[in-house]
C-alpha cells in the first residue's frame, strides 16, 4: 500500500494538479498518483471535487481540462458579452486613473472602455500590448500612448518575444490595469492564451499596483493558462453581484475587491 504524503495540503495538491493538466492534453490516475506520493483513492477524490468545481473533466483513466477552458470566443462575441456588466467595473476603474500618471493597459473589452473613459485624462502616459487600446488613444492629444511590438492574436493582443523584449526597456509604471479571462481563490489569475500569461506576468513585475478589472461572470473561474497567484495583485475590481463566498476567499489571501454596483 502507498504511504500517503502528508506534507502537502489537499488545496495545494489541487491547485498543482490543474497546472499540470493545463501543461498536457491528458494526465492519468496512475502517473497524477506516483506524482503526489497519494494513492490512487486520494487522487479520484481531487478530480472528483475538481470536477464539480468546473476546474478539470473525467475521463477514462485520467483527466483533461474543460473544452469551454480551451475555446476562446472571438473579440466580437466578447463584446456583446456582459456589456452593462463590463461599462459599470471600467467607468470605476477608470476613476482610478489621475493626471501624470504612467499606465499599463492589457488588451480586452473591458480595458477599451476603461480606454473611452479616460481620453481627457492630462499628462497621461500609456503603455499597452492591445492595437485596440491603442486606437482608441491615438488620436488624444493629452495622453501620450506606447504599443508595444510582438505577435497580434485575433483578440487584438500583442504577445511573443518581440512584446517581452519591449516591455523589459520600461523599469515602473504607477498602475496596470489588467483584464483576465478568469481570477480564482484556488488557481490564480488566468487568461486563455499562454503567451498572453507569460506577458502579462512581466507587466505586473514592473507596476506599483496592480487592478484585475473583471466582470463578475470571471470571479470563481479558471481558464488554461496560469498568469500569476492572487498575492501578486492588489485590487479586484468587479460587479456587485459577483459570487459572496468566492470574493470572500479573494479577502482571505490578501486581495482587496471592490464590488461596484450595477447600473
Amino acid at each position: 500500500m502507498l504511504k500517503e504524503n502528508s506534507m502537502m495540503l489537499p488545496d495545494d495538491r489541487r491547485r498543482e494538479i490543474v497546472q499540470k493538466v493545463r501543461s498536457t492534453s491528458f494526465l492519468s490516475i496512475v502517473d497524477l498518483s506516483h506524482d503526489f506520493g497519494v494513492s490512487e483513492m486520494t487522487i479520484r477524490r481531487d478530480l472528483d471535487w475538481l470536477e464539480q468545481m468546473g476546474r478539470v473533466r473525467r475521463v477514462r483513466g485520467g483527466v483533461v481540462i474543460p473544452d469551454d477552458q480551451l475555446q476562446e470566443l472571438s473579440y466580437a462575441e466578447k463584446q456583446m458579452a456582459g456589456v452593462e456588466r463590463k461599462s459599470d467595473v471600467a467607468k470605476r476603474a477608470a476613476e482610478m486613473i489621475s493626471p501624470g500618471d504612467a499606465v499599463l493597459l492589457t488588451t480586452g473589452t473591458t480595458i477599451r472602455l476603461i480606454a473611452q473613459h479616460i481620453k481627457t485624462v492630462d499628462r497621461l502616459i500609456v503603455v499597452t500590448n492591445g492595437v485596440d487600446i491603442a486606437y482608441e488613444l491615438a488620436p488624444c492629444q493629452s495622453i501620450r500612448t506606447t504599443l508595444i511590438g510582438g505577435d497580434v492574436r485575433r483578440s487584438y493582443a500583442i504577445v511573443g518575444l518581440g512584446a517581452e523584449k519591449d516591455l523589459a526597456g520600461i523599469h515602473y509604471v504607477n498602475k496596470l490595469f489588467m483584464g483576465v479571462d478568469g481570477i480564482s481563490s484556488l488557481h490564480g489569475l488566468t487568461t486563455h492564451h499562454p503567451m498572453e500569461a507569460r506577458l502579462y506576468s512581466q507587466m505586473m513585475s514592473i507596476a506599483d499596483e496592480v487592478i484585475v478589472v473583471a466582470d463578475s461572470s470571471k470571479v470563481g473561474r479558471s481558464t488554461f493558462s496560469f498568469i500569476s497567484d492572487i498575492s501578486s495583485a492588489n485590487l479586484l475590481v468587479t460587479n456587485a453581484d459577483a459570487d459572496p463566498e468566492e470574493c470572500q476567499r479573494l479577502r482571505d489571501s490578501g486581495l482587496e475587491v471592490e464590488l461596484v454596483a450595477l447600473s
